[in-house]
C-alpha cells in the first residue's frame, strides 16, 4: 500500500520537497554582512546603483516582524530581483528567480531586526544593479 502511495505520488508530477530545496542557496541565506550575502549570491559584491529599481515601503514601521515591501523595475532581461536587509543577523530575505518574459515586479512582507537600508538587487544582463531606502524600526522583529 505504503510502494503504491509514493509510486503515485513521484508519477504524478508533484515536485518533491529535496528537489525544490535543491536550488536553496544556503551560503547566501546564512551570510552575517551584505557583502557576504552578494559574494555568495552573485559571485561578487559589485553592484551599480540604479534609479530604474523603485523601492515602496514604509519610512518608519513600529513592529519589524512584519513589513510590507514592493519592488518595481524596469530593467530588461531580469534574471533575478533580491531583498536584502543590512542590519539583520542574515541579511539576505528573498531571491525570486524571474523568467524573460516577467515583469520587474515582487511584493512581499519580511521580518526587520532593526533600523537598516532595505536593499533590493536586481541582476539583469548579467549585472547587478541595486537601490536601497532606509528604513525606522521601532520594535524589532527578527529574535
Amino acid at each position: 500500500m505504503l510502494k503504491t502511495a509514493l509510486a503515485l505520488i513521484v508519477c504524478s508530477g508533484l515536485p518533491l520537497p529535496r528537489l525544490l530545496m535543491a536550488a536553496w542557496n544556503k551560503p547566501a541565506f546564512r551570510s552575517d554582512t551584505l557583502k557576504e550575502a552578494l559574494i555568495a549570491l552573485a559571485g561578487s559584491a559589485e553592484h551599480t546603483p540604479s534609479d530604474l529599481i523603485v523601492i515602496k515601503i514604509p519610512d518608519t514601521v513600529l513592529n519589524g516582524a512584519v513589513v510590507q515591501i514592493t519592488a518595481t523595475t524596469t530593467l530588461e532581461n531580469i534574471e533575478s530581483m533580491s531583498i536584502l536587509v543590512e542590519n539583520n543577523p542574515n541579511p539576505l530575505v528573498a531571491v525570486f528567480e524571474m523568467g524573460p518574459k516577467m515583469a520587474g515586479f515582487i511584493s512581499t512582507r519580511i521580518k526587520m531586526a532593526e533600523t537598516s537600508r532595505v536593499y533590493v538587487m536586481v541582476k539583469a544582463n548579467g549585472v547587478l544593479y541595486s537601490a536601497f531606502q532606509p528604513v525606522q524600526v521601532l520594535v524589532g522583529g527578527c529574535y
